[in-house]
């Protein structure tokens, strides 16, 4: 499996919430000057074997808010992107897509250029809620989105919520999933992230966020409810219908090769024990690099045996695949029990072996820092 990734760093505006690179967009010549840069960085980009032996088995499209490309620079990256890498004939191709910065055009447009996924950045329904956040929508924008998109010809359609909101009860949220039945969902607990509008109205007492009580009793009930409704609980923050797993994050956890491109995008090349990659958090300086023919990327870190081997199990445990003892001997020739004996035992009945494998039950992930920290040491 190899996958690309491409960074569009725009947004109409900042949520309030929101520690992530992006900007809000200057002008509609600054995203066609970056889109130009992105097809240019693909050309000129040096690539290991570990990117080029096989076809791209999935793209996605990140940000940011992706959904401002035009259908045309949308085409301009497939077209730039099958060029230089190929695609795998079931390629997954997704991209995020905020409520109210599409039309019905451009879902349809989009669905025949190839797009077979969209995530949606619906976060809630609540419109207080939303216009606390900083979003610029309101729920029935996202409704209308989900309903679009389903007249356009998307069978895979994921929805991005948050819990542990104040003033959010999950239970009404999880009627409008009942509603539009997403084939997957990504469950993201509010955290006040230094440097944000939210942190600073936290910091003057205008804003509270949920005890941790709370947040562990809204993780869990989500949990239950959507396991109930038939979804697997496959990785921490993720939920899917059987088969529709996001293929590219699953890549992610699986340590498989990635192409990150654009301003603040990281990339992962698995020759010898690993490599990660990155360009800078600086859209203009993105454009200037690859203008002057100047790789934009830097090499942030290069992996040891023993860290690429913590960070594959690091991984795989934020996972319900969990750890396979097989699969370990075969990729770092070692029993896994042997070489984390203190990790093990420290996790105690937190982590569990059935035939061969090693899991964690999901309402030991809210414990996932802590019991995962001796792993990495």
């Amino acid at each position: 499996m190899a996958g690309l990734y491409l960074h569009l760093p725009f947004c109409r505006s900042k949520c309030h919430y929101c520690d992530f690179y992006s900007r809000p967009l200057p002008a509609p010549q600054a995203l066609q000057r970056y889109v130009t840069a992105l097809c240019r960085d693909l050309q000129m980009a040096l690539l290991p074997p570990s990117l080029t032996a096989l076809p791209l088995t999935s793209l996605f499209f990140g940000g940011g808010t992706p959904s401002l490309l035009t259908l045309a620079q949308l085409e301009q990256l497939l077209t730039a992107s099958r060029a230089r890498l190929g695609w795998a004939d079931d390629i997954e191709i997704s991209l995020e897509v905020n409520p109210a910065t599409v039309d019905d055009v451009w879902l349809r447009g989009a669905r025949r250029l190839g797009l077979n996924r969209l995530s949606v950045g619906v976060q809630c329904f609540d419109d207080t809620v939303l216009q606390r956040l900083g979003r610029c929508h309101d729920g029935a924008a996202a409704v209308a989105l989900v309903q679009a998109a389903r007249q356009a010809g998307f069978d895979n359609i994921g929805l991005d919520l948050m819990f542990a909101v104040p003033g959010l009860p999950p239970h009404g949220q999880l009627e409008w999933v009942k509603r539009l039945a997403p084939e997957h969902l990504s469950l993201y607990g509010l955290t006040i992230e230094p440097g944000t509008p939210l942190a600073r109205e936290a910091a003057a007492g205008r804003f509270t966020a949920e005890s941790e009580e709370a947040y562990c009793t809204q993780y869990l009930f989500w949990h239950e409810q959507l396991s109930a409704l038939g979804y697997d609980h496959y990785e921490i923050a993720n939920y899917a219908r059987p088969g529709r797993a996001c293929r590219h994050n699953l890549a992610y956890w699986q340590r498989h090769p990635y192409l990150g491109l654009g301003a603040g995008a990281h990339s992962f090349f698995a020759e010898d024990q690993g490599q990660r990659w990155a360009a800078a958090d600086d859209w203009r300086g993105y454009c200037r690099a690859v203008e002057t023919g100047t790789a934009p990327r830097q090499l942030i870190e290069t992996f040891s045996a023993d860290q690429a081997r913590s960070e594959w199990v690091y991984l795989r445990l934020r996972t319900a695949a969990g750890v396979d003892e097989v699969e370990f001997r075969r990729l770092f020739g070692a029993d896994f029990a042997s070489c984390f004996a203190a990790a093990v035992q420290f996790c105690g009945s937190r982590l569990q072996r059935q035939q061969g494998v090693w899991r964690m039950a999901a309402p030991d992930w809210l414990l996932f820092d802590h019991l995962v920290s001796p792993f990495l040491s």
